[in-house]
């Protein structure tokens, strides 16, 4: 009767089990212990029992599931880190712009004619057309 008590007086989500055994509850992900009998709940329905002090049980017709939990918010970042990719923009940054000018240069020489009356060689793209697809490129980016 304690137990049922106990059970009752939780709050209580149902979670679909993926086929990897997981399910996600509160942004953790639970891992359901992998053995034939568990095998079978894939794609089912089980309940989610928190307790007050944050105690997590996973149910599914009446019995305990056994599992793990992994916290999806355990990342931790370093000073440092942020510094080096803080770096790594700008040199990303500076290889974009090389590559566009580098893009650009072969579009044009690619046509060879401005009169837009032709097509970019073998593209059926006519020089104005590439030039309004520049244009659009840039100001996107």
């Amino acid at each position: 009767m304690h137990e049922d008590l106990d059970a009752i007086l939780t709050i209580q989500e149902e979670r679909r089990v993926s086929t990897n055994l997981t399910l996600t509850h509160n942004r953790i992900l639970y891992v359901i212990d992998d053995t034939p009998e568990h095998r079978r709940l894939r794609g089912h329905r089980v309940t989610v029992h928190e307790q007050a002090d944050g105690t997590v049980t996973i149910r599914h017709a009446g019995r305990v599931l056994p599992h793990r939990a992994h916290a999806k918010d355990t990342a931790r970042i370093t000073p440092g880190a942020v510094v080096e990719h803080k770096r790594l923009a700008a040199t990303l940054q500076w290889i974009t712009e090389r590559q566009r000018a580098r893009d650009l240069g072969a579009l044009h020489t690619a046509h060879g004619n401005d009169n837009g009356s032709h097509s970019a060689r073998g593209t059926g793209i006519s020089h104005t057309s590439v030039n309004v697809l520049w244009n659009a490129s840039i100001r996107l980016a």
